[in-house]
């Protein structure tokens, strides 16, 4: 996702002038979402990871389109893509978090019951 973000930024860098600084801003939010979506790996059941996972990279493909649309150049569709992946990727997240169930992880310094007798 790095190198997305390193990639997408130096494709728009010439229309940035004085959005440089609110540009990276924005994007190393992205990253920490990002960031925070990957640590719910073994806390959250595969399911809702999954959603929530996919719906980041949806989202962020909306914001990289919004990005090209404003500093770049225009693209074929471009507000039905933005649309249709801004709600898409929300969608997915929001339905992920709403079906979360937690991983229970054995508790390694809890006595075994079995080994008594």
């Amino acid at each position: 996702m790095f190198a997305f973000t390193v990639g997408l930024i130096s494709f728009i860098y010439e229309g940035l002038k004085g959005f440089f600084l609110p540009v990276i801003i924005s994007y190393f939010i992205s990253l920490l979402l990002f960031q925070f979506v990957y640590l719910r790996k073994d806390v959250v059941d595969k399911r809702s990871y999954l959603f929530v996972f996919f719906g980041v990279i949806v989202y962020m493909i909306s914001e990289a389109v919004m990005v090209i649309k404003t500093f770049k150049t225009d693209l074929p569709f471009q507000e039905l893509i933005i649309m249709l992946f801004y709600g898409a990727g929300l969608y997915l997240i929001v339905h992920g978090m709403i079906i979360e169930k937690k991983v229970q992880e054995p508790n390694l310094f809890e006595p075994v019951s079995d080994l008594k007798d």
